[in-house]
């Protein structure tokens, strides 16, 4: 399960997430930082009550990601406090703990008097995420020679105002967006593990692979082994141009290889009619439900593979 507490609880996570920030961020966009003066960095947030404090997300014991509040990020002297340093494990994102951390920042900030919170993201793909949970693009600035979109967050609204009483009970019923709605995905996901113990450690391990030509991808692959040692392939797809090589069949081999070598013995897919079932038979799989008009004329398959 995951937890989230402070880093001053516990200081010897720092040489673990410094190596995370490092590999998820530094080595990216701040390849001048080494892994040891990020580890002096964090020493410095060691706090309680003050700024700058950390929040760390364990698996078990397992540092697996991190979120700081700081009075300032290293641009605009004028705006306080920033969320900062959210970095994630590879092999523990898109399980919402990114979320889950940003959530108890927020908190930790409201908690602490402050209206307003702020961000920068470097990825210019990263501020859609930001938006989808209520942050608010104010402009564009640069840190270390790279140009960054800055955010805010308003801490003293209510994230949603058209919430609807349902009669007769103390909830209320609120439209939400994809981002927000993460929270629910993840407790179904804890319930389960609590149903089912996992069989695998980390508990989703992704495989993302892509083909270039010349630098242009021309086809990629993303599956994924979830809690039991069983293979999902998400996507696989080819650009039309470059079909007929064996591009699809190099990918799917690459990551069925990959999913055996560590015990997995069962994959599965779904495709549409128009797209690629008789391609996939090939491969070994076999259809196992069919679900007519999705979309209305066309069927959409399911196959499996015993691996």
């Amino acid at each position: 399960m995951i937890t989230i507490e402070l880093l001053n609880k516990h200081p010897d996570a720092i040489p673990a997430l410094a190596a995370i920030w490092h590999e998820v961020l530094g080595k990216v966009w701040v390849p001048d930082v080494s892994v040891e003066r990020v580890i002096e960095r964090f020493k410095a947030q060691l706090n309680e009550t003050g700024l700058p404090m950390t929040f760390v997300a364990f698996d078990g014991s397992k540092p697996v990601g991190m979120c700081s509040l700081r009075e300032n990020d290293g641009i605009r002297p004028d705006l306080t406090p920033w969320l900062g340093s959210l970095v994630i494990d590879p092999h523990y994102q898109n399980q919402a703990i990114g979320k889950r951390l940003i959530d108890v920042t927020k908190k930790q900030a409201q908690q602490m008097g402050f209206e307003k919170l702020y961000l920068f993201a470097f990825d210019e793909t990263i501020p859609d995420y930001y938006a989808d949970l209520g942050w608010h693009k104010i402009g564009m600035d640069v840190f270390n020679n790279h140009p960054v979109t800055v955010m805010e967050f308003s801490l003293s609204e209510k994230e949603r105002l058209t919430g609807t009483s349902i009669p007769n009970t103390s909830y209320q019923l609120y439209a939400e967006s994809k981002a927000a709605f993460d929270l629910v995905g993840e407790q179904l996901y804890e319930f389960n593990k609590r149903s089912i113990a996992p069989t695998q450690k980390p508990e989703a391990i992704y495989k993302i692979y892509v083909i270039k030509e010349n630098g242009f991808t021309v086809a990629g692959i993303y599956a994924v082994i979830y809690l039991w040692k069983i293979l999902f392939v998400d996507v696989l797809f080819v650009n039309e141009a470059h079909r007929g090589k064996d591009l699809g069949s190099i990918l799917l081999r690459k990551v069925e290889e990959e999913a055996k070598a560590i015990g997995v013995t069962l994959s599965h897919l779904d495709t549409f009619e128009f797209q690629a079932k008789g391609f996939y038979e090939k491969q070994g799989y076999e259809v196992f439900g069919v679900l007519d008009d999705c979309p209305p004329g066309f069927k959409r398959y399911y196959l499996k593979k015993k691996l």
